[in-house]
């Protein structure tokens, strides 16, 4: 039983980590990549380095495609300090 979790990098760097909580579950190695998630309550994080996304906290449903792109951060207030130069956006809520 589980859900798939699809993200489109855009113009994020390849190799970022893709963390559901404190499981790490790959990286970003293509334009979109994929991970199958078990259903529940998640938070996803992108993390590269010392870099990483906000926070993105999201309900996964059985046989459900959760789908989010990582774009560039525009309100990312000193990006190199506290590493939020990304953030990703929900491109398929229900």
């Amino acid at each position: 039983m589980s859900a798939t979790l699809r993200i489109h990098r855009g113009s994020g760097e390849p190799g970022r980590e893709v963390y559901l909580g404190q499981q790490r579950l790959g990286t970003l190695t293509s334009e979109v990549t994929e991970f199958p998630i078990i259903p529940g309550r998640h938070v996803l994080e992108l993390k590269l380095g010392s870099f990483h996304s906000n926070p993105a906290h999201f309900d996964a449903r059985e046989g459900e495609l959760i789908e989010y792109d990582l774009v560039d951060d525009p309100d990312a207030v000193l990006p190199m300090l506290l590493g939020r130069a990304v953030k990703l956006v929900r491109t398929n809520a229900r």
